[in-house]
């Protein structure tokens, strides 16, 4: 019962925090295919991971971890631009950081 007690009362984190290494896979995965399979640049793999990944990140969520299943058209692009503007704010910081410290050259 205890096991039980505490899945539930921790299911929400336990789910992002699942999907959320799912995510960093995706990106990790993404990003080795389209550097080194398709041997595209550094930071146009980067980017293109980044955003399947965030795809990936916007559906898991939205489906398993926050529970809205509303498929409506004006709801979905609501939510996947909030989701968007988010994520790009974080992305720009974190490029933003490498591109000064000279970590994207190549």
């Amino acid at each position: 019962m205890v096991i039980k007690n505490l899945f539930e009362r921790y299911k929400s984190f336990l789910a992002y925090a699942f999907f959320g290494v799912c995510t960093t896979l995706v990106n990790l995965g993404a990003y080795r295919v389209f550097y080194g399979v398709f041997a595209l640049a550094n930071v146009a793999a980067t980017v293109l991971a980044w955003l399947l990944a965030v795809v990936f990140a916007f559906v898991t969520n939205k489906f398993f971890v926050f529970g809205s299943p509303s498929l409506n058209a004006k709801t979905v692009a609501a939510e996947l631009a909030k989701f968007f503007v988010c994520r790009i704010s974080v992305f720009y910081k974190i490029s933003n950081l490498y591109v000064r410290r000279g970590y994207m050259i190549g």
